[in-house]
């Protein structure tokens, strides 16, 4: 929790150092967040109240990108945590999201996503982990672990 939305978390953005810790790397559309923002930036009026969104375009990359920001292009700490949850399937699943199906538009994938379509869970990996899997790509942001609830 370092007050910073990355916005582009994926399996590509992240390294891994000599000492097998993770390092999150491209922070080209990352946003800090509880900062003063300029006045052009407009804040959305979602019922998500608790969480701040902001409209700055559609970012990420689509097979990691959350329903709200397909949607509504906005963003909140929760962003990350669904993409977090796509990257944890990735390393359970040892492929990529989604990679099942063969020339998938992006837009087709923003509906299937919207619509609530998640990567397949193989139900023989370990509950904890399925669970947590679920809980960070919840359709609800407010219903995702938060940062602190996952460290």
């Amino acid at each position: 929790d370092f007050g910073i939305v990355h916005r582009d978390l994926k399996s590509p953005n992240i390294l891994i150092d000599q000492e097998n810790n993770p390092v999150i790397i491209d922070l080209g559309f990352g946003k800090a967040i509880n900062q003063p923002r300029p006045q052009s930036t407009h804040l959305l009026s979602m019922k998500y109240s608790k969480s701040m969104k902001l409209t700055d375009g559609a970012k990420g990359t689509a097979l990691w990108s959350p329903p709200e920001m397909t949607r509504d292009c906005a963003w909140s700490d929760k962003t990350d945590i669904y993409s977090l949850g796509i990257v944890i399937w990735e390393i359970f699943s040892r492929t990529l999201p989604f990679s099942h199906l063969d020339e998938l538009s992006i837009e087709s994938l923003q509906d299937l996503v919207q619509n609530g379509e998640r990567p397949t869970i193989d139900e023989t990996w370990d509950p904890g982990f399925v669970a947590l899997i679920r809980a960070c790509w919840d359709h609800d942001p407010i219903k995702r672990p938060s940062s602190r609830d996952l460290v």
